[in-house]
């Protein structure tokens, strides 16, 4: 889960496919940054339209990288997040 583009809970199976020891390995990440490259702009767009409340497709097809830095693909869903107040 994620707000601000910023990673602020990962389970187990998240952390274990990023190569993670925990969840603090990948809590306060830039989520952009564990995208690959020729991908980051797509997902950055699709994270930007989602904050703006618009409907998007829930999955896609993406590439990401691991903490030490190997590529593997994935499909992700997301859900916005509001902060309570």
């Amino acid at each position: 889960r994620s707000c601000n583009g910023l990673i602020a809970y990962a389970n187990p199976a998240a952390v274990a496919m990023f190569g993670g020891q925990g969840e603090q390995d990948l809590r306060g990440r830039s989520l952009v940054s564990l995208v690959h490259a020729d991908f980051r702009e797509e997902q950055a767009a699709r994270m930007h339209a989602l904050e703006q409340g618009q409907l998007l497709s829930p999955r896609s097809e993406s590439q990401f990288l691991r903490l030490d830095g190997q590529v593997f693909d994935a499909e992700i869903g997301r859900a916005s997040c509001r902060e309570r107040v």
